[in-house]
């Protein structure tokens, strides 16, 4: 099996903010980095590089149900990272830009990722070579 691509996504939540996008080799060093805005533009440069095994990373709510307040695990981090002065966004549904999915999702869903490789309506973990991180 050929080595898989490990590829970074800070997502900005809109098209103005630039959305940084970074590829690290297996061996952990960075191969190529750069900047988009729009959806075309990061697809355009993520699409090569999940052609194959792939884990794409992405700095954004992918998966968000609650209809409002915060998810858990930003709870949790926001308590961590409080003393830094730091935290995170409450993602939920209320929220327009998070209301049918969110840019992350989308994103995901275009390039075929398996976006939940443990879900509890599957049998065991995923198989994918197409994933992104738990």
């Amino acid at each position: 099996m050929a080595t898989p691509a490990f590829l970074g996504v800070d997502l900005a939540w809109g098209t103005r903010g630039r959305t940084g996008l970074a590829a690290v080799h297996g061996a952990g060093v960075l191969c190529s980095a750069t900047a988009a805005r729009t959806d075309a533009e990061i697809l355009g440069w993520l699409e090569p590089r999940v052609a194959g095994a792939c884990l794409v990373a992405f700095d954004a709510p992918l998966i968000v149900t609650n209809p409002s307040g915060q998810r858990r695990c930003e709870a949790e981090l926001t308590a961590d990272f409080r003393r830094y002065d730091a935290g995170t966004h409450p993602s939920n549904t209320s929220r327009p830009e998070l209301a049918h999915g969110g840019r992350a999702l989308h994103l995901s869903q275009r390039l075929e990722l398996d976006t939940d490789p443990r879900s509890p309506t599957t049998a065991g973990p995923s198989r994918s070579t197409r994933t992104r991180p738990r």
